[in-house]
């Protein structure tokens, strides 16, 4: 199965990304949900360990802290862990629902932070 690039989710023109709605560590999150639900991690002797920092880095075209982001909520979550010095690994094969209650709570959140709060 062939993945999406961050750019071809956002349907991206020859000019770059076009405005985005969500945050990218939203948007990586998202992209990751998807490869753990499908075992793309668990695939040819891969035994659940994801890409490196550096790959993840340049395929999202983000820096450390968006891409740290994203990999500390799935951490959080129970959906991955880290060994230092070598990578992060998948321990669980279902992330779709644990990152939609983050995507329901962030929009949340950023919807109160834009006006809607009444005290």
């Amino acid at each position: 199965m062939e993945y999406k690039s961050v750019a071809e989710c956002h349907n991206s023109n020859a000019e770059g990304f076009p405005p985005m709605s969500e945050s990218k560590y939203e948007e990586i999150l998202a992209i990751l949900a998807e490869r753990i639900d499908d075992g793309y991690y668990f695939r040819e002797g891969r035994d659940g360990q994801m890409d490196t920092m550096a790959h993840m880095r340049s395929e999202f075209g983000v820096g450390n802290t968006t891409l740290r982001t994203a990999l500390a909520i799935l951490k959080d979550r129970g959906v991955v862990r880290s060994h230092q010095g070598k990578s992060w690994f998948v321990v669980t094969r279902s992330a779709s629902r644990q990152i939609d209650a983050i995507s329901s709570r962030v929009s949340a959140e950023r919807d109160q932070a834009n006006g809607s709060t009444s005290t």
